[in-house]
């Protein structure tokens, strides 16, 4: 009884991405209830690697929900490190791994962004 009806009949079902916002799953697992510690964040775009974190953090501190600050070091914006840690005061750490980066991609990084 717990299961809807319309579920039980149905062959078929439909989902919904969790990335909706910022292409990343991130408000979804920041629900309060959740009191999530970590989160791994994983970034294959050949884009800018940083977006979706940054975009994560400027939205959350829009809806005050506690997610750490993040800072880029102006070098690494083209070269990114294979990845990075931001801590904060009653909010997840975030290590942030970007796909594409010096240590995976080595002399031929260019080749792998845009």
């Amino acid at each position: 009884k717990a299961v809807p009806r319309a579920l039980r009949e149905s062959e078929t079902r439909d989902y919904i991405d969790a990335g909706l916002l910022n292409n990343s799953p991130y408000l979804s697992v920041l629900r309060e209830e959740r009191d999530i510690d970590l989160i791994i964040s994983l970034d294959f775009s050949e884009g800018d690697p940083f977006m979706t974190v940054r975009e994560t953090a400027e939205t959350c501190k829009k809806l005050k929900i506690p997610f750490p600050e993040v800072h880029i070091p102006s070098q690494d914006v083209k070269r990114p490190k294979d990845f990075y840690v931001f801590k904060g005061k009653n909010a997840p750490t975030v290590i942030h791994i970007p796909l594409f980066n010096v240590v995976n991609c080595g002399g031929k990084f260019g080749l792998f962004i845009e």
